[in-house]
């Protein structure tokens, strides 16, 4: 065999053999999934991020652990500036939210929408307004009368600027002519505690945070702001019903690094899919008292298209940001 051949064998023996080339040759995926969430252990987004991992785990539709990593602080920039760099990546994914998106229009970090892939929405969270139990006010007519008596009369506790829960204070404001105290904490478990403890009147955070609460009876719901009431609340009003004309959508979903392979992006879209088939996803849909809003990569992306633009307006008007 002539020295040219020997050589060549060699070269291409040792492709086959290195670890780049196995692991490329391999069924997707070989190893642990990072699953990034921007909360703290008990914020919303680790909440969502557990359960999802355990389902899919319970379901046996992954073959390898989905670890969830907590990247919080900054209200979501040091996630987001996690996640950004990891372009191409195939073995991080990311649960986002509302909160997510504010960060990214606000020009917090240096990343936006682009850097990164939509793979699937897969909740609808709504918002409810809470306060402690033993709150004087029962019902939101009183709650807004309260807050009448004085300018910023009434505190809310919230978990990030520019999220939801800020959102409907302000369209809540806008829409009876008060104005809230707005109390910043770094994670929803602190804003919460701050209802508990009395140092903020009220919350209006996602059923899912506070349903412990909820039932234990140290919280009252007094409203939620979607468009029609919860199937898991039936007997809780909307705010439209109240006389005030506010809803808001807070969709959580899962986006993964600018340029993963759509090979890659389709699996955990079928994946996700397969998930709300299942009869474990619509017991947690009943539990948590959220609503299914599963869309594919596509369909999400166009969400996140008119999402984004419509969430920067209201900053804008919130003065939050500057308008460019």
């Amino acid at each position: 065999m002539k020295i040219s051949k020997v050589f060549t064998l060699l070269i291409l023996t040792s492709m086959v053999l290195s670890p780049a080339f196995l692991a490329a040759a391999g069924p997707y995926p070989e190893k642990t999934i990072e699953f990034v969430t921007h909360s703290a252990p008990g914020g919303g987004s680790d909440i969502f991020s557990r359960h999802i991992a355990n389902l899919m785990e319970k379901e046996k539709l992954v073959p390898v652990p989905l670890v969830v990593v907590n990247k919080s602080g900054g209200s979501g920039a040091i996630a987001v500036a996690y996640v950004a760099p990891k372009a191409g990546d195939s073995y991080t994914i990311f649960a986002t939210s509302p909160g997510i998106y504010a960060t990214l229009v606000k020009g917090e970090v240096k990343a936006s929408i682009v850097d990164f892939t939509p793979i699937c929405s897969l909740i609808e969270d709504p918002n409810v307004l809470v306060v402690r139990a033993d709150a004087p006010y029962k019902n939101v007519k009183e709650f807004i009368a309260e807050a009448r008596k004085k300018r910023k009369g009434l505190s809310l506790g919230l978990s990030s600027l520019g999220g939801g829960d800020h959102a409907i204070a302000i369209k809540m404001g806008e829409a009876t002519g008060v104005e809230f105290n707005i109390v910043s904490f770094k994670q929803g478990t602190e804003a919460i505690m701050a209802i508990l403890g009395g140092h903020v009147d009220f919350g209006l955070g996602n059923p899912g945070e506070t349903a412990g609460q909820i039932e234990s009876g140290q919280l009252r719901v007094l409203a939620t702001a979607t468009d029609r009431r919860l199937p898991q609340m039936p007997n809780i009003p909307t705010l439209k019903e109240e006389g005030i004309d506010v809803s808001y959508t807070s969709i959580r979903g899962i986006i993964g690094p600018k340029d993963m392979p759509k090979d890659v992006v389709k699996y955990w879209e079928t994946a996700f899919q397969k998930l709300t088939q299942t009869q474990s996803w619509k017991k947690y849909i009943e539990k948590e008292k959220v609503l299914d809003a599963y869309k594919g990569s596509a369909d999400f992306g166009k969400f996140l298209e008119k999402e984004l633009p419509r969430l920067r307006g209201d900053l804008v008007g919130f003065g939050l940001i500057k308008k460019k």
